[in-house]
């Protein structure tokens, strides 16, 4: 199977695309820049705006959005984009939802709901140089886990399969999609932590006997467990 480096570990080309804008969290919006006017105001402060100079694919923000948000239940990122204070390439940059509580100028008091109508991003009406859309966080309070619920017992039963010396774990699932040779992926997040921060089950089924390959997310970086 044709693998792609990435910040050091191996991720399989045709599982790249299940880390996306397919998660109903979030919005996405073609105007504006959010390190322009108060958007910059915070660089100092990560508990408030961070930026992340080795991040310049959507892919990997996205991997760094979703570990950030399961660290920081209480002040998650709540916006993002690839962009640059400085006019420079293009990189991570994001704000918390602490962001929303400071001094925004003509900003101030919005919300994250509010992102479309920022005065900081559509001052100029255009968008960013270099096409980089802003991702905003939506409230998704109506979201559907019956799918997850259903698949739940299938996937405890692999999870202790295949982890057999941590048999108190949770196999929480986070995500379950298709790739397109027609295997399934189910991200998820063991609970308690096991050593890795996610781990990918890439099944043939969802039988106990249907694991082709496992990936883990071990110090922000994937790599193939086994197979």
């Amino acid at each position: 199977m044709f693998k792609q480096e990435i910040d050091g570990s191996l991720w399989p080309h045709s599982y790249w695309w299940m880390i996306d804008l397919s998660d109903s969290n979030w919005g996405k919006y073609s105007l504006g820049n959010i390190v322009h006017g108060p958007g910059s105001y915070y660089l100092n402060d990560p508990s408030i705006t961070q930026i992340f100079p080795e991040i310049t694919t959507e892919m990997e923000a996205w991997m760094m959005i979703r570990l950030l948000a399961q660290e920081s239940v209480d002040n998650p990122p709540v916006m993002w984009q690839l962009t640059n204070p400085w006019e420079e390439s293009s990189y991570l940059v994001l704000h918390r939802r602490k962001f929303f509580d400071q001094n925004l100028d003509a900003d101030t008091g919005k919300k994250v709901s509010d992102v479309t109508n920022l005065t900081m991003l559509n001052w100029t009406g255009e968008p960013h140089p270099e096409g980089h859309p802003v991702y905003y966080l939506v409230e998704d309070s109506g979201r559907n886990m019956d799918s997850s619920n259903m698949f739940q017992p299938k996937i405890q039963a692999i999870g202790q399969r295949s982890f057999p010396d941590d048999p108190e774990t949770i196999w929480h699932i986070d995500k379950i999609d298709r790739s397109g040779d027609g295997n399934y992926l189910v991200l998820t997040s063991p609970i308690p932590h096991i050593g890795y921060q996610k781990v990918m089950f890439v099944l043939t089924s969802f039988d106990v006997d249907g694991v082709k390959e496992c990936h883990v997310l071990d110090d922000g970086k994937w790599m193939l467990l086994f197979t």
